[in-house]
């Protein structure tokens, strides 16, 4: 599908886009990296005015790759926002239909990284926050907000439940076990190399496949 949006845009908008969209924009599109998104967020935690407003806009987080050998410049593509962006879009889908309200003053910014989600939390925790659950975006994210929860005298799940998301083998065997959702990582390759010869041998088409993850159920989410 693609689409001809101007820039800045509506949620309406973006909830209608789709992985593989064609998206065409005419405005302004702002680009920037880890620092430049760590650098927001600690002058939120300031209580400081961005740069920009950010409600609406179009952000290109990329990452620079370094010139191969014979070319005078490398190409800019996409970093780890996808993958997080996608599951918070379906985070905040799944909270709508079940009649919650999605409020971006509880999300944290955090890198896939232990150390990173340990500070992601404290930012949290320093601005007073106050939930009862955490979606963390990956297993390792979900650690360093455990590790950040505990330091700061909360009971996981007693006070704060924390699901994560992945299902490395390292969920299964933390304290508490890790409720998490779980890729399923050998179909995913199976599906992709089958994909992948259909169009090298035969030329088939670019083809979506949705494959169904699973909830590993352990004990950090608290029963109600």
């Amino acid at each position: 599908m693609e689409y001809r949006l101007t820039a800045p845009m509506t949620r309406e908008q973006a909830r209608q886009l789709r992985c593989g969209d064609t998206v065409l924009f005419t405005g302004t599109i702002y680009t920037a990296r880890d620092a430049a998104h760590k650098r927001l967020v600690e002058l939120l935690d300031r209580g400081e005015p961005l740069p920009f407003d950010v409600n609406g806009a179009v952000i290109y987080y990329a990452g620079p790759t370094p010139a191969q050998k014979g070319h005078a410049v490398g190409s800019c593509g996409p970093t780890t926002s996808y993958p997080s962006r996608m599951r918070r879009l379906g985070a905040q889908d799944a909270m709508e239909d079940a009649g919650l309200t999605f409020d971006d003053r509880l999300y944290g910014l955090s890198n896939y990284d232990f150390e990173s989600a340990y500070h992601a939390m404290n930012s949290l925790l320093a601005r007073r926050a106050e939930f009862t659950a955490l979606f963390a975006m990956s297993d390792v994210i979900a650690f360093g907000a455990i590790r950040a929860l505990v330091s700061a005298g909360f009971r996981v799940p007693e006070d704060i439940s924390v699901i994560g998301f992945d299902g490395i083998s390292m969920s299964r065997y933390c304290v508490p076990v890790m409720t998490t959702i779980v890729q399923p990582g050998e179909q995913i390759a199976l599906q992709s190399i089958e994909l992948l010869v259909r169009q090298i041998e035969h030329g088939a088409p670019a083809q979506k496949i949705t494959l169904q993850p699973e909830l590993q159920v352990g004990e950090s989410v608290r029963a109600v």
